[in-house]
């Protein structure tokens, strides 16, 4: 039998912001937005298995050091190679001082080139969420 390991993980220099508004002075309640869009990214094991050429790429030996040679197996990219796009929007509303409902949007789009270009992975992500907020 043969173990696979895949991995997506990416670690990003990028451009982020954050843009946050109260509706009034003397309101609470918040709303926030949140962009984030990588120029540089480190990521991990960047080829996979292609179905095409039938054969494995980055194949770990898993009776060594397996996160050391997942680590030196990563690639350098930016823009050409993944293009990445984070948004965030939320609003958070305080009901007495200190406890608080907060409603959260987020969107991940991702497009990663594979395999010497001819591949691509892409990603969409929406999440719909609605969390609590305690000050203490």
């Amino acid at each position: 039998q043969k173990n696979e390991v895949f991995l997506e993980a990416m670690m990003n220099l990028g451009f982020d912001a954050l843009l946050e508004t109260k509706f009034d002075r003397s309101s609470s309640d918040v709303l926030s937005f949140h962009i984030g869009v990588p120029l540089i990214s480190y990521v991990l094991l960047n080829d996979r298995y292609n179905a095409v050429v039938s054969e494995t790429f980055n194949e770990l030996d898993l009776d060594r050091n397996v996160l050391g040679q997942v680590l030196t197996k990563g690639d350098i990219v930016t823009l050409n190679k993944l293009f990445m796009l984070q948004t965030e929007l939320s609003y958070t509303t305080f009901i007495g001082g200190f406890i608080g409902f907060k409603f959260q949007y987020r969107f991940l789009y991702y497009s990663f080139a594979q395999y010497k270009s001819l591949s691509f992975t892409r990603c969409v992500n929406n999440q719909l969420l609605v969390g609590l907020t305690i000050l203490l």
